[in-house]
């Protein structure tokens, strides 16, 4: 009977024993992980796409397995390391409620989802207008972004809350949100803006690798294009979750890494050469760019540089409902971090591009190749910052707008994973990520001067529509400006999670700015 009666206590205390070795094992490996993710934030604006282990669903896609997210991007990864995560911030007793989440986290978060599509063009608009300019429209471009930020933070909290009264678990996304307030028929508008925006990103980051693969290679541009796409989406959608997870982790280090190195060799060339051509080239202004009568408008790039607001719903989940004051911090602290270093970026490479005498090729005119043209000390940095920027740009879109368009076309055609795992569902989902690889192959083939323009288009229009239009028209009808709310928003104590200060005139004052982006975006496209 001995045996019988010490089986169940031997089994708790060995399972008791797994688990603390457990909660060790996976508590540094996720202290680690905070570590890169509070690094991530501090380089958001350069091409980054945070890496956090919470799956949830980005823009009207269930992002379940192997997922991504990005409007940008936020790579995420299984439900079984969300599982882990939380046992991990969990005490010995199994009924013991996990560690409240903290707003730093949170910054982290909204700061490294800040889209770095257009980090390797800031150089290029940067140069021909000069830093103050840049700097100024990057401050108007970070202060329209932020106050859309904090206008679809208060919608966010608003159907966040309604849902959790309702026993709803469906996450909350930009497309979720207008369709709980302004109807199924601006849901399925912004679910178009959302692939345009994803195919346009992936589209200017071939165009940027092909160039300078071909410049550093002698290949044929097409050719880098097509084996860029092919490699990152093979890597994207065939690799195991782990080594996708790995290998996004390995590029965001990368990037990291290069601007460091970049910012300690510039800093030693300026101490070896002559201050007038640094001064004379950081003195330079041309006001013109920031007009939108100008051949290449300059906002709507900084605000695809700095838009984070597919990062808001993200942030509303992890510190709740019931704490509005947290989540305004998150949003006005982490819109601040890459607003910095988008500034620190345009003075280094207008540093190294008033150095062109000594250290660059004088017949390269795209400031990026001009400094991959230079010496080793600055041109490794900044081919690490390019391999970095592009592929956390391209595999989160690969991902994101793979699973987005087979989830669509297996709902159109009434396939459900749950019921039909057949070849139906295989061959919908196969066919969906080719086409989303052929489609941006297509366009990149058009060649590199498309880069800036793209980017431009994507700022002022599906950006602008999602992250600027979007949330202040939502937050108006929330109050009750336009028309009544739909059911699934609370028609009550909208107060309660008012962020947005200034009121009605504020939120009046960000649609008609984003009206009228919209509306010089257009025309300055029929004018073409």
């Amino acid at each position: 009977m001995l045996p019988n009666v010490a089986a169940p206590y031997l089994a708790i205390k060995q399972v008791r024993w797994r688990r603390w070795h457990e909660r060790r094992w996976v508590g540094h490996r996720y202290r680690w992980r905070f570590i890169c993710m509070l690094l991530a934030a501090c380089s958001a604006s350069l091409g980054l796409h945070l890496r956090f282990c919470t799956p949830f669903e980005k823009d009207g896609m269930a992002l379940n397995t192997r997922v991504t997210a990005t409007a940008t991007g936020l790579p995420a990864v299984t439900q079984r390391l969300r599982h882990l995560q939380q046992r991990a911030t969990t005490g010995s007793d199994d009924s013991s409620q996990p560690a409240q989440p903290r707003v730093y986290d949170a910054i982290s978060i909204f700061a490294g989802s800040a889209i770095g599509g257009g980090s390797l063009a800031l150089p290029t608009v940067v140069a021909p207008m000069g830093l103050a300019p840049a700097m100024v429209g990057l401050i108007i471009a970070s202060v329209f972004v932020t106050a859309n930020s904090l206008a679809y933070g208060e919608i966010a909290l608003a159907v966040t809350a309604a849902r959790n009264q309702d026993d709803d678990s469906t996450a909350v996304s930009i497309v979720s949100i207008v369709g709980d307030i302004l109807g199924k028929s601006a849901a399925i508008f912004c679910s178009i803006a959302f692939v345009t925006q994803l195919l346009v990103l992936q589209t200017a980051q071939l165009i940027k690798a092909g160039e300078i693969l071909g410049f550093l290679f002698g290949l044929p541009y097409q050719l880098c294009c097509i084996a860029t796409a092919v490699l990152l989406g093979i890597f994207s959608h065939f690799a195991p979750v782990f080594v996708v997870e790995k290998g996004n982790t390995a590029l965001t280090a990368t990037l990291v890494t290069g601007f460091l190195m970049l910012l300690v060799s510039i800093s030693t060339t300026v101490a070896h050469f002559s201050w007038g051509p640094l001064i004379g080239r950081l003195s330079f202004a041309d006001w013109s760019h920031l007009s939108p009568t100008s051949s290449t408008w300059a906002i709507p790039v900084f605000v695809q540089m700095l838009v984070s607001g597919q990062a808001v719903p993200v942030v509303v989940g992890r510190l709740g409902p019931d704490r509005p004051k947290d989540v305004y911090r998150a949003i006005m602290i982490g819109a601040l971090i890459p607003l910095l270093i988008c500034v620190a970026w345009s003075v280094v490479s207008l540093a190294v591009t008033a150095l062109g005498g000594v250290c660059a090729v004088h017949d390269v005119a795209d400031p990026v190749l001009h400094m991959l043209s230079s010496t080793p000390d600055v041109a490794i940095p900044v081919a690490l910052v390019a391999v970095g920027a592009v592929g956390t740009t391209i595999v989160p879109a690969n991902l994101c707008l793979g699973q987005f368009v087979s989830d669509v076309l297996c709902t159109a055609l009434g396939i459900s994973d749950a019921s039909d795992m057949g070849n139906r569902s295989i061959l919908v989902r196969r066919l969906s990520k080719i086409v989303t690889l052929l489609i941006p192959i297509a366009l990149a083939c058009g060649g590199p001067k498309l880069f800036v323009p793209l980017l431009a288009f994507n700022g002022s229009c599906p950006t602008t529509l999602l992250y600027g239009l979007m949330p202040p028209v939502a937050a108006l009808t929330l109050r009750g400006v336009f028309s009544r709310a739909r059911e699934r928003a609370p028609q009550q104590s909208t107060r309660k999670w008012t962020m947005l200060p200034g009121g009605t005139a504020v939120l009046g004052l960000c649609t008609s700015a984003a009206i009228a982006m919209l509306v010089v975006s257009a025309g300055r496209i029929l004018m073409r």
